[in-house]
Order: C-alpha cells, then structure tokens, then sequence
C-alpha cells in the first residue's frame, strides 16, 4: 500500500480528499458479496450511463489522453505507479483498482497524424451492483485525476 497525496481544486490534503473519503464509506456501505467478472462495459453501457456521463458528469478522459499524447509508455509507467497492471486493449491499457471489487480499464490510443490521443474507461460489469451511478462517477473522477497527478508516492508510507 502506498499513501498519495491529493491536489483536487487547489486543495491538499496529505491522507485524504473529504469527497474520497466519503465515497470510500460509500463503497464500504453499499458493496455487495459479489466479485468481479473480468468483463467490461463502457460508460454508456452502465445501465443509465449513456446519459450520466455527460456535461457536469463528462470524465477528464480527454484531458488524460493528452497528458500523454503519443508516449504510450509513460502512459503505462504512470499507471503501473498507481498499482495498476498491463491490459490487452488499445494502444496500451492499464487495469486499476480504485476499489477491491471496482475494477477500472483505461485503454489508450496513441495520437496520430490523424486522430488526437483518446482514453476509453471501461467498468467491470458487476460495479453498478456495488455503487449506484453517482458513486462510479466518483470513483472514476477521482481515479483519473490521480492519474493525471505529476507527484510521486510519498516513501515510506502505508506500509
């Protein structure tokens, strides 16, 4: 286990986002005896999540893709950083757990003379039975942002 800092909206704290820890009570509560499956849906295939994620809901997805642009590698040492591990899909991909049973798929493309970079974030399909739709966007807002952070695990830490 590594402890991270967060820096969300200008703020920092050293253990926790009050919003994330919140939705880990929120998990805590609501999580069922249910594993996951190993297979993945889209946003807009969640049950709801075609509409969801959208406007106020829309995940920085795009802003992530072009963090890192045509360095699928750095994609991929960023995410293993945050614990995660290679997956089969796109360019590169990154399986992560934000929860125990919530697992989250980002798969990268690569941008190219013709397309920008784009990250398409899958869900295993038994998360919308542990968090209503509101509490998968959390877990994945704020799962993309500590992606998007530039600062190292601080040593020493969770263990």
């Amino acid at each position: 286990n590594v402890e991270y800092m967060f820096y969300l909206n200008g703020e920092t704290d050293p253990l926790m986002h009050p919003h994330l820890k919140f939705l880990t009570l929120l998990y805590l509560a609501e999580c069922k005896d249910l594993c996951p499956t190993g297979k993945y849906q889209a946003l807009h295939e969640i049950k709801g999540g075609q509409f969801f994620f959208r406007g106020s809901h829309e995940l920085p997805l795009a802003r992530l893709a072009g963090k890192f642009g045509k360095d699928a590698d750095a994609f991929y040492k960023k995410g293993v950083s945050l614990g995660g591990i290679k997956a089969p899909y796109g360019d590169m991909s990154i399986l992560l757990y934000p929860f125990p049973k919530i697992p989250l798929v980002y798969i990268f493309w690569k941008e190219d003379d013709e397309f920008p970079a784009r990250i398409t974030l899958l869900f295993d399909e038994t998360a919308e039975k542990h968090l209503l739709l509101e509490g998968l966007w959390g877990t994945a807002f704020f799962t993309t942002n500590i992606f998007m952070l530039d600062i190292p695990p601080i040593k020493g830490k969770g263990k």
